[in-house]
């Protein structure tokens, strides 16, 4: 039934689910799209570094592919957002992959990468009581690593912890304008209270930093 669902989906941000069948080894397998181009793994460490413009451009394109997803007839989370799962793709911008543990609303399996779930979702049993705010704590996550080049909580666990606020981005990253700072920032509460609780609101008050003021504006030099 969620492979159906998978199927059905058709949005530029998300790859194309086409066939999905039974191995002569008795193995299920699916068959998507191929794109060409890389994750953006590569982008949150190292030398390699994505422009904090296009950060914006990634992160207007997924959240619009979420909005899509969440608003469903029966809403579909991906669960395991993060930059491995995030490709540029030439023709197409960047695109949302690998929904092997994409579910229904109702599923409330233990799935994921770890330092991208939402902590207060986690309940002791090794539940998640998913919900539309996991999605936008991750690519919250997302988001700061690419601009930042960090994880969001220090210790070197890259855990998200619910007794610690994440450190100020503008402390890794001073070229960015206070607004986009306060919403990356607002993206990885780990309090569902206090982050976005849906990708339409989060894409909305992405919309209100807008490209143009992603980055700080310089400062004027007073005229002698």
């Amino acid at each position: 039934a969620e492979y159906e669902a998978l199927k059905s989906l058709n949005h530029a941000h998300i790859v194309h689910y086409q066939y999905n069948g039974i191995s002569n080894q008795g193995l299920y397998f699916t068959l998507m799209e191929l794109l060409e181009g890389d994750n953006l793994g590569v982008y949150k460490t190292g030398n390699l570094r994505l422009r904090e413009g296009e950060v914006y451009t990634m992160a207007s394109q997924l959240l619009s592919a979420l909005v899509y997803m969440h608003g469903q007839e029966k809403p579909l989370f991906h669960r395991d957002i993060k930059p491995e799962n995030i490709i540029f793709d030439k023709r197409r911008g960047y695109v949302l992959i690998d929904f092997n543990i994409a579910s229904e609303a109702d599923n409330q399996a233990f799935a994921g990468t770890m330092p991208y779930m939402a902590p207060d979702l986690i309940n002791s049993s090794r539940k998640v009581m998913w919900d539309a705010s996991a999605d936008t704590f991750a690519l919250g996550v997302t988001i700061y690593e690419l601009l930042a080049h960090a994880y969001p909580w220090p210790g070197g666990k890259n855990l998200p912890q619910m007794s610690k606020r994440p450190t100020d981005i503008r402390e890794f990253n001073d070229r960015i304008s206070d607004s986009f700072a306060s919403f990356a920032m607002r993206a990885i509460m780990p309090r569902r209270e206090e982050r976005f609780a849906t990708a339409q609101s989060m894409l909305e008050a992405l919309e209100a930093v807008g490209l143009r003021g992603v980055l700080r504006r310089p400062k004027l030099q007073a005229a002698s």
